[in-house]
């Protein structure tokens, strides 16, 4: 018999994978969590003490970390659960017998370690949830009902505004507009050769492209939409040195005072959370650098003829023009430039005015009204800023 039949781990190591696996620790309850960039299983390495030591990819042998820390010799059980690829881990929890949870309003992915509960909805719809290898999508507001005492995972997607599902058609709609907007906002920006700049939203790469072509700078790209950095990656020049990184800006590890620049291409009026965002940027810039950020004005035609279009109330920005600009006063930074750029979209046919706001995450996940005819000509109006660390 060979090594690969004895050990049981060997072949599922080999295997390509979409999803979360999990490392449980069968002797003591720990749960070690860790999920490979390039989708392959890690490898497990039991600790030489009393803290996990982490896991490293067997493919890109990128380091995985652990979300636990381990007391003694410990075993571990890789176990593929269904149903999580593109979820991102929120918190672990548990709860006793007889205990009840409220849940708010909105999708939420449940995966149950251990132990069983009743799901009951608003309109009386009840569901057992039980331990296994299936997550489940419940759809809030509703209640989870304990049996006997629970450990449970919840996740929600990690491309929550919907661009990976649209990543080919809005590299072809939208990257040559988008790239009129980098290219102006990198004109006001000061750029020295040499600089490390980090491009935050960086989708398709467009602000990567506009930076690159002023000056010959290293540049990272991040965007959670991993499909996106794809169009990003096999459509950059042979020229400059450029990297993308698919990450969560909530995930992602900020250096200290080692960037001299960062760029945000319209992308900060979708972050929920734009004063913490704000303060890790100012921290990571170097005595100096720089924060060059294009936003979608408040008066936007071209956004107002999206809200008109979609089918549904509500809007999916997070935050106004000055909003932002307040946030990243209030983080420390010094205005030092703002000014307001226009272009205009032009089509031969409404229909394609569709297409192409079906290619924006957001909107497309909303859903478009067909009562709507949109004009096939529309003008578009941005809030470009130039800021710079103390």
């Amino acid at each position: 018999m060979d090594d690969e039949a004895l050990d049981p781990l060997a072949a599922r190591r080999k295997m390509k994978i979409e999803g979360l696996w999990l490392m449980r620790d069968l002797g003591h309850g720990h749960l070690v969590i860790a999920r490979s960039d390039c989708g392959y299983v890690m490898e497990v390495k039991s600790p030489s003490n009393s803290a996990c030591r982490g896991m490293a990819c067997n493919a890109c042998q990128k380091f995985m970390g652990c979300q636990a820390r381990m007391k003694g010799v410990w075993s571990v059980e890789v176990v593929r659960i269904q149903d999580l690829g593109g979820q991102r881990l929120i918190r672990a929890d548990h709860r006793n017998s007889g205990q009840e949870l409220l849940v708010d309003p909105g999708p939420r992915t449940l995966w149950m370690v251990e132990g069983q509960a009743a799901w009951q909805t608003d309109d009386g719809e009840r569901i057992l949830l039980q331990s296994g290898d299936v997550a489940w999508r419940l759809e809030g507001p509703g209640r989870l009902i304990f049996h006997q005492h629970a450990r449970f995972l919840w996740f929600e997607a990690e491309d929550r505004l919907g661009f990976d599902a649209r990543a080919t058609a809005y590299a072809r709609l939208m990257q040559t507009y988008n790239l009129k907007v980098g290219q102006a906002l990198a004109a006001g920006s000061k750029l020295q050769a040499g600089q490390i700049w980090i491009d935050i939203g960086t989708g398709t790469g467009a602000m990567v492209d506009a930076l690159q072509e002023r000056a010959p700078l290293w540049v990272i790209g991040v965007d959670q939409a991993s499909r996106m950095l794809d169009q990003a990656w096999h459509a950059r020049p042979t020229k400059g040195a450029s990297w993308f990184v698919s990450r969560d800006l909530r995930d992602l590890s900020w250096p200290q005072s080692a960037v001299d620049g960062v760029s945000a291409l319209l992308v900060l009026h979708l972050v929920e959370e734009i004063d913490q965002l704000m303060a890790r940027i100012y921290r990571a810039l170097k005595p100096g650098g720089w924060l060059a950020y294009a936003v979608s004005a408040d008066d936007n035609p071209f956004m107002r003829m999206v809200m008109q279009q979609l089918d549904g109330v509500g809007s999916f920005f997070q935050r106004g023009q000055a909003k932002i600009l307040q946030s990243a006063l209030n983080a420390g930074f010094d205005l030092m430039g703002q000014e307001r750029y226009r272009d205009a979209i032009h089509l031969d046919h409404p229909q394609q005015m569709i297409e192409l706001m079906t290619s924006i995450g957001p909107p497309a996940s909303r859903g478009m009204r067909s009562d709507v005819i949109p004009p096939s000509t529309i003008t578009r109006h941005f809030h470009l800023v130039w800021m710079q660390k103390k």
